[in-house]
């Protein structure tokens, strides 16, 4: 397989199929003459930007400029915000069926599922110390009651 020089596609030796070589030169996106980072490409608007500087007079914005940047980045983080409400609401609803309770109620149901967590192992923390520390005296008194039986059955054997 002869290829001319100046291609940009080169032979695989491995099955025989001719292969792009990426491209050297920097792509520009969205019709404008700069490039522009792949995370902002969906927020860009399709027509000019403008900022409002009053209630009724709004400024146009030179598309490339550091402005137009941190207007379309701005564009991009209340985009990200408004998606977090909506999947923390989404959230909130499957924890509602989980739970069996209305949206209304979610939080205090949370909130007292976390109280008596919190309640149970403080109780069982304390309860366990008393538990263990009766069953030790209980287990010394035991073992000087018999002590003691087998100090009075050694004085009884003598007389």
């Amino acid at each position: 397989m002869n290829l001319p020089a100046t291609s940009k596609t080169s032979v695989s030796t491995y099955d025989q199929v001719p292969l792009q070589t990426p491209s050297t030169t920097p792509v520009f996106n969205h019709g404008y003459d700069f490039a522009i980072p792949d995370d902002l490409l969906p927020f860009i608007p399709n027509g000019p930007l403008y900022v409002l500087c009053t209630r009724t007079k709004r400024t146009f914005i030179i598309p490339g400029s550091n402005r137009w940047f941190t207007e379309v980045r701005r564009l991009k983080r209340v985009h990200d915000a408004e998606e977090a409400t909506k999947q923390r609401l989404i959230d909130e609803t499957n924890q509602s069926k989980l739970l069996i309770t209305s949206l209304k109620k979610i939080e205090q149901c949370v909130n007292l599922t976390q109280d008596l967590t919190r309640f149970q192992n403080v109780y069982h923390k304390h309860m366990t110390s008393f538990s263990e520390r009766r069953d030790r005296l209980k287990k010394k008194k035991i073992k000087s009651d018999h002590d003691r039986l087998l100090l009075q059955r050694r004085y009884l054997r003598r007389y």
